[in-house]
């Protein structure tokens, strides 16, 4: 069970707050996560952008473990769904409808990795808008969407141009912010540290 309080708007920095929830729902942004036992890094994001049950991201797609006798990331999965679900949120099915399914023989090979998120997720979504949160993920899980992400540009009439139009989330407990990675065509980017100092988590998905 999960259980966080409805002050993620609160005390925020106004500006920033407002600028990035704009982008995010004008620009209809794809979600895309990877699936942990403390799935409340993967709630928070959905329910940061959002206004009341009423999401941002009309899509989202689960990054996820199978065949693990360590991992039962798919009871892990049913939990955040149900979570959604309880909180009236339309798109709870699509954690695990939507779910690129990394086989546990196959979590340290960045190649397969890649190919998995390329082939099930990646080439299926072209001049889609992105958030990536890679607080759940595997090391390589992080290894080869950064590198997709980095090879993710064409070259038209001597110019660089970028297919996908993509963000970094990452959520950091020892400081408690939500730090986003604004990609540019050049792989650089921005930080705008969020703080959620009045997110108060009683109990985390078991």
């Amino acid at each position: 069970m999960l259980c966080i309080e409805n002050q993620l708007n609160h005390n925020l920095p106004k500006e920033k707050s407002i600028n990035l929830k704009n982008e995010i729902k004008q620009n209809n942004y794809i979600y895309v996560f990877c699936s942990t036992q403390n799935q409340v890094v993967n709630y928070i994001p959905i329910k940061f952008f959002s206004e009341n049950s009423n999401c941002f991201f009309k899509k989202i797609y689960n990054i996820t473990i199978s065949g693990s006798d360590l991992f039962p990331n798919e009871k892990w999965d049913e939990n955040l769904k149900n979570v959604l679900q309880r909180d009236g949120f339309e798109i709870a099915d699509q954690v695990t409808k939507n779910t690129i399914e990394i086989k546990q023989e196959q979590i340290t090979l960045i190649s397969e990795v890649k190919r998995k998120i390329k082939t099930k997720f990646f080439n299926k979504i072209e001049n889609k808008n992105i958030l990536w949160n890679m607080t759940g993920g595997q090391r390589p899980f992080i290894i080869a969407i950064y590198d997709l992400i980095k090879n993710n540009f064409i070259k038209k009439n001597g110019h660089i141009k970028k297919r996908n139009n993509h963000k970094l989330c990452y959520i950091e407990g020892n400081t408690n912010t939500m730090i986003f990675y604004d990609l540019d065509d050049n792989c650089n980017g921005e930080v705008i540290d969020i703080s959620l100092n009045n997110i108060k988590i009683d109990l985390l998905l078991n």
